[in-house]
């Protein structure tokens, strides 16, 4: 019971950091995007780091939502500057990266069994991993 506990307080911090990657606002530079992808990548390979498998279909769907619509807000945001934020910088690595994470496919997770799911979060996050690398490339950290 108190692994439950743990494990449920632990699904809801990391929630809660997932809506709060965007701070409230979204980013309206290159450079607060970038940051925000960061911080993003980071709240993601430190929940899987700790996700009990045995317990996916409970308290750790909502905060892989979270982090999948923030990866749809970040793109949206990314998409919606003007063409002179990003003159000249070569996104198409950060976009990648950004759409691994937005285009997740939580009903195909939730659909699938076993190894198979453990190579869709292994997907999930090769696809963090590269958005911390990419952001940090942007933002020069």
């Amino acid at each position: 019971m108190r692994l439950f506990t743990t494990i449920a307080l632990s699904a809801a911090l990391l929630t809660l950091s997932a809506c709060e990657t965007l701070g409230g606002a979204m980013p309206t530079s290159l450079a607060g995007i970038a940051q925000a992808a960061g911080t993003l990548s980071t709240d993601i390979t430190g929940f899987l780091g700790n996700l009990d498998m045995s317990n996916l279909m409970g308290s750790a769907l909502e905060p892989l939502s979270g982090f999948v619509e923030t990866g749809k807000s970040l793109m949206s945001g990314l998409n919606n500057l003007p063409a002179e934020a990003t003159s000249g910088v070569d996104l198409s690595g950060f976009q990648n990266a950004l759409g691994g994470i937005a285009n997740f496919d939580l009903s195909k997770l939730m659909s699938s069994m076993g190894s198979e799911q453990m190579g869709m979060l292994d997907q999930l996050k090769s696809a963090a991993m590269n958005l911390g690398s990419q952001a940090s490339a942007l933002t020069g950290a």
